[in-house]
């Protein structure tokens, strides 16, 4: 009952920040409430996914799955739920980060332009394909909280604070590791604009890295000790490893062209040289404020780029749902810019970082328009030829009387990673029939069937000799109780 009665409490008080982000998130993404399909989709769906969640220290997500899996509740009514609890965390994500920021900055407007540009960010797009998107977002939340709690401890010293911090952060890890990168790059704009003590700030900034540090560190601990062994636990080839980083760090600094003709990468450029041509014009601390901006900077390339040095060779990926800190970076850089500054903030110089905001958001918005509805467009594609297959199959068991059990795989001279017209960035609106954990299972969803893998070197080299542009009845070949698929 007291629990209700604070949940109450923080609407009442809360609706136009409520009303407003909240319409800001489905204006973006409430087309994801029709269901939708990663390639992680179909074995997720099909088979239980806990032992895979647990396998990567994703304990929140290994908990969902073995919640719904035990109820059995239908692959609908699954979505919907994490659909809601996507939709809850931004929302109320948002609404902590406002509170946070209001405190600084008085400019309601200013305030919420920032806001969304850090939390719904480009790069929060991915995390929304996904079907666990609901535990993916709640990791931002926790690591927003993370940084209420601690920021909390470092203005009263309650120990209670610092232990919330510590505890939220490790709900965070354990939903979703790639978005606590965003606990640290507020924490490093909240202690460098906070005070000029410089000890003090460095003192800070070690703790606030500390407890990243080490919540990932106990993570990866407890999925050990669960018997698992993961990503960190490979070969490391330094030379390659360098060159993926590399590669991928030029991608996440052009925004992973999520955003139309290299916008992402140019509106920062442009929001940089305005905030330093602004600090120039500043009086005083110029030195300090540009030192700042480049601080807030490279942490967020650090915390998106960090972890990867750790992992083996062949796990090292960098993109959108992994880096989500950096898909923030103008809104990041923008607010230590308007945290640091010494004189009144005008008017003028205000209005330039909400119509700047407003024209980013705009832009982004066309971007998602055109992923999403890509996004389905794949899915429905992938229905298409799953559905053509599956009837070939049941023509050929009706003819012969045969059950089909196994099935084998393999790949053409140039096979695609999705359909002709369809944009692909990373992982982003890949095929079902890309990926080796989903060419099998798509089939075994929409059919209801199970198959056991097989292979065969004769089809392979046969596969190997051709190059498809489109689906065709000669991909499929049957022997005896197994079904071979060429995929083009």
């Amino acid at each position: 009952m007291k629990m209700m009665c604070r949940l109450l409490e923080f609407v009442r008080k809360r609706k136009k920040e409520i009303l407003f982000y909240g319409c800001a998130v489905i204006l973006f993404y409430g087309m994801f409430f029709q269901i939708d399909f990663a390639t992680d989709s179909y074995f997720e769906f099909s088979q239980n996914p806990v032992r895979v969640f647990l396998s990567n220290g994703r304990f929140i997500g290994a908990g969902f799955f073995a919640l719904v899996k035990e109820l059995n509740l239908s692959d609908g009514l699954i979505y919907k739920i994490s659909f809601c609890l996507a939709i809850f965390s931004t929302v109320v994500s948002m609404i902590i980060l406002d509170e946070m920021i209001r405190r600084r900055i008085k400019n309601k407007n200013l305030v919420r332009i920032l806001t969304l540009l850090i939390v719904l960010n480009p790069f929060l797009i991915e995390l929304y394909l996904f079907l666990e998107k609901g535990v993916m977002c709640l990791g931002i939340l926790c690591s927003i909280l993370a940084v209420k709690f601690l920021v909390n401890f470092l203005e009263n010293r309650n120990k209670k604070d610092l232990f919330k911090a510590i505890m939220v952060l490790f709900l965070a890890v354990s939903s979703y590791q790639g978005v606590i990168g965003i606990y640290l790059v507020l924490m490093v704009i909240h202690i460098i604009s906070q005070n000029n003590d410089y000890r003090k700030k460095i003192k800070e900034i070690i703790l606030a890295g500390v407890i990243y540090v080490s919540v990932s560190m106990i993570n990866i601990v407890i999925t050990k000790m669960l018997g698992f062994k993961n990503r960190a636990g490979g070969d490391i080839v330094i030379g390659e490893s360098l060159k993926k980083i590399i590669s991928g760090t030029k991608e996440l600094i052009g925004g992973f062209n999520l955003m139309p003709e290299n916008t992402f990468f140019w509106m920062t450029i442009f929001t940089v040289g305005i905030i330093v041509a602004l600090i120039f014009r500043a009086k005083k601390d110029k030195l300090k404020r540009l030192g700042g901006v480049f601080l807030v900077f490279i942490s967020a390339v650090a915390a998106a780029v960090a972890p990867q040095v750790i992992l083996a060779t062949n796990s090292i990926f960098i993109c959108p749902r992994s880096t989500y800190a950096y898909g923030g970076i103008i809104g990041l850089i923008m607010l230590i810019f308007y945290l640091t500054r010494r004189e009144k903030v005008s008017f003028r110089a205000e209005k330039i970082g909400i119509i700047a905001g407003m024209i980013f958001l705009g832009l982004q918005f066309y971007g998602a328009t055109r992923i999403i509805t890509d996004h389905y467009e794949t899915i429905a594609l992938d229905r298409e030829r799953a559905k053509q297959i599956i009837s070939m199959i049941r023509d050929y068991e009706s003819e012969k009387k045969i059950k089909v059990e196994k099935f084998v795989v393999n790949e053409d001279s140039r096979r695609q990673k999705s359909y002709d017209g369809i944009f692909v960035s990373k992982n982003i609106n890949n095929s079902a029939f890309w990926p080796n954990w989903s060419q099998v299972e798509i089939i075994e969803y929409y059919s209801g069937e199970k198959y056991d893998k097989a292979e065969d070197k004769d089809f392979k080299k046969f596969c190997r000799d051709r190059d498809w542009e489109y689906f065709e009845r000669e991909q499929i070949e049957f022997q005896g109780n197994v079904v071979k698929m060429c995929l083009y």
